[in-house]
């Protein structure tokens, strides 16, 4: 009897279980089906509609507040979406296959946030990285999982798979959108895939190389859009800030030249990565252009300067000198672009920068006609106070003026700053090293199991 029973009972729990089994089957052929649907719902790039309204934003995906101020883009509802830059941290995570897998991980669970998920049904979607979504903290060329994070950030814009980008090193690319006087050319530089590095390769750093230089010569050269967009993952104009907020002198200078040399009409620069939003305009026509450059940047999407920075205002104000800014607000912020093309001859854009629930914190107008060679008289040909000084002059000589000019309080939360900089600075400097060493032991170490193994 004690037999049978538990022969029925062991029978019992062998239904259960494969009836177990077939629903989990079922479950997980659901979520496939979900996930793949999901996968595949994006708007493709469609560039031969009219472009007149779209957004754009950097440093989103830190501090667990990501999700905030994406509604607020879905909200807006704008055609084209960009992305700017530190779309995800990955460079928190170490190198190596345990690494791989995490920043994969990091990078699905982005894509399939609901309010973003909800923003691919609404909008096309491209853009351009930076460091951190580059897996590397100021990132260069000798980042050794470039290849195969690039095909990860583009698996989360949902990229083709037969785009040029899947296959050509780096991720640099150009769109039209419109045609006629009613055309919108976006050109994305990458300046992480090809960058030197700041400290070992000598003076004349340049961040682009010569293959992506050549590439850009041209489209400058040959672009008939009414506006052109020069899009990159971090600011390009300011030359007087710390070090790795500043292009490089050689690639900034040269890239200045090459817009004068090339003749490009209706250019904006469009970027990201500071952690606070920016409005520029060179005060005088840099390295030959016949018309001021504008700038807008966007940065901080889940997190701004307040919150990584002691007394952050301060701080901003000391080491960050207003030699090209309009305006500067530090806010939680995306921006945004609206095309008005009644004025066949003189069309506009409207550029804003808005923060949680949609607010403008900042707004500015450019007419087409203010950003196309000038003519001789109404051209800043002379040479302003601010480019007869070399960055580093200007950047001092902001902290000088800075000093004198604010309270004694603001004296002693600055100084406050700049030592907690200079402690920073110190420990980096020791941990740097010994972090190297000890990665390579470790590598050194796991490689020794293996062959034992």
């Amino acid at each position: 009897r004690k037999h049978a029973s538990s022969k029925k009972s062991f029978r019992s729990s062998q239904k259960t279980i494969k009836t177990e089994h077939k629903n989990m089957e079922q479950k997980a052929l659901i979520l496939f089906v979900l996930g793949f649907l999901s996968a595949t719902h994006s708007l493709p790039v469609d560039t031969s509609v009219e472009l007149t309204k779209g957004a754009f934003g950097s440093c989103w995906g830190m501090l667990g507040k990501e999700g905030e101020i994406i509604q607020d883009v879905v909200d807006y509802d704008p055609q084209l979406w960009l992305w700017l830059g530190d779309v995800v941290y990955a460079d928190r995570f170490p190198l190596g296959p345990s690494g791989k897998t995490r920043v994969k991980s990091l990078y699905d669970e982005h894509r399939k946030y609901p309010p973003y998920d909800e923003l691919t049904t609404k909008s096309q979607i491209t853009g351009i990285w930076d460091d951190h979504d580059f897996n590397q903290n100021n990132g260069d060329k000798y980042n050794p999982t470039k290849e195969w994070v690039q095909q990860m950030f583009l698996d989360f814009l949902d990229e083709p798979k037969d785009s040029a980008r899947r296959s050509q090193p780096g991720l640099y690319t150009s769109f039209q959108y419109g045609s006629g006087d009613r055309s919108v050319r976006l050109i994305f530089i990458d300046i992480r895939y090809f960058a030197d590095s700041r400290f070992f390769d000598g003076p004349n750093v340049d961040l682009l190389g010569e293959e992506q230089w050549t590439w850009l010569e041209n489209e400058l050269k040959t672009t008939t859009a009414t506006f052109n967009f020069l899009i990159s993952g971090t600011q390009l104009l300011p030359d007087d800030r710390i070090i790795q907020e500043n292009p490089p002198v050689y690639t900034r200078d040269r890239l200045l030249k090459l817009l004068s040399s090339t003749g490009v009409q209706g250019l904006v620069i469009l970027s990201g990565d500071v952690h606070f939003a920016e409005f520029l305009k060179t005060p005088c026509n840099l390295g030959g252009m016949k018309y001021p450059l504008y700038e807008f940047t966007s940065s901080g999407m889940s997190h701004t300067f307040h919150d990584h920075a002691i007394f952050g205002d301060y701080f901003l104000e000391g080491f960050f000198p207003r030699t090209y800014t309009i305006n500067r607000i530090v806010e939680k912020n995306f921006g945004t672009f609206e095309f008005d093309w009644s004025d066949v001859s003189d069309p506009s854009v409207s550029f804003a920068v808005k923060t949680l629930g949609g607010q403008d914190l900042m707004r500015s107008k450019i007419q087409r006609s203010q950003i196309v060679d000038q003519p001789e008289g109404k051209r800043e040909d002379h040479e302003c106070d601010a480019a007869t000084l070399t960055g580093s002059q200007r950047f001092y000589g902001n902290i000088y003026n800075h000093l004198s000019d604010t309270t004694i309080l603001g004296y002693y939360l600055f100084v406050i700053n700049v030592l907690a900089l200079l402690v920073f600075l110190v420990c980096f400097m020791i941990y740097y090293p010994i972090s190297k060493v000890m990665k390579y032991f470790k590598n050194r170490s796991n490689q020794l199991k293996i062959k034992i193994e």
